[in-house]
């Protein structure tokens, strides 16, 4: 598929809720190619291989009785979700929003294409997607790494040099080595600072941080526009 394709998948949680009808034209405007798949597939991981937006339609009390968002979130980390309802308290609108919601949007009838708030909401995501699926490759990057290996990363994380984590890990050298270059080789990293960024963003996914420094500064193996961490440690 192409990278440069987004897939914007439409779902219904509960009634009542606005018709998904504008959707279609909407995204296929905003640059999405549109899919769509129950919720229980889509939270369970077994939808689209790559989703990159959801619009989601359903009663505000009901999602958020049912938990529904954390669960989609759980299994497509950072991916941008719309509810789009037919009304909405403002208590059940902070509440969806803290459970992880993008934005909100109300519709007494169907959603028609030109609503602004789903203008916004695809302009946005198409806008973020490329640095989001950046997040998510270092983060399938690290998942790949052994125990062994994570061992040794952590310890470089710390500042150590080779000596001093084969010593606190009770190995040799010559495996720290080893480790290290498979470290790198997985990680995709040029250098010890390059993959102190790389492993801080991926991190920062599970713990829900996104590191911005002050400066601004651009990293080499990111999309334009995604800055790396302010400091590493020294090596």
């Amino acid at each position: 598929m192409n990278q440069d394709t987004y897939i914007l998948c439409h779902a219904v949680h509960s009634t009542p809720s606005p018709e998904l009808s504008g959707i279609q034209l909407a995204g296929q405007q905003a640059g999405f190619t549109l899919t769509s798949a129950s919720l229980d597939t889509i939270a369970a991981g077994e939808g689209p291989p790559r989703l990159d937006a959801l619009v989601l339609a359903s009663d505000p009390a009901a999602l958020l009785q049912d938990g529904a968002l954390g669960r989609l979130l759980e299994a497509h980390p950072e991916l941008p979700i719309l509810v789009a309802a037919s009304s909405c308290t403002v208590a059940a609108a902070v509440g969806l929003m803290q459970q992880g919601a993008a934005d909100l949007l109300e519709s007494s009838g169907p959603v028609q294409p030109d609503d602004a708030r789903l203008s916004r909401f695809l302009s946005q995501t198409a806008a973020s997607t490329p640095v989001r699926r950046w997040r998510l490759e270092l983060r399938e990057r690290l998942a790949k790494l052994t125990p062994a290996e994570v061992s040794v990363l952590d310890a470089m994380l710390t500042g150590l040099a080779n000596k001093q984590i084969a010593q606190q890990l009770g190995i040799g050298l010559r495996t720290v080595e080893l480790r290290r270059s498979k470290i790198m080789r997985k990680m995709v990293a040029k250098s010890a600072a390059e993959l102190v960024r790389l492993v801080v963003v991926a991190r920062s996914l599970d713990e829900g941080l996104v590191p911005y420094p002050s400066d601004g500064a651009k990293g080499a193996d990111s999309p334009a526009g995604e800055p790396a961490p302010a400091s590493t440690p020294a090596y």
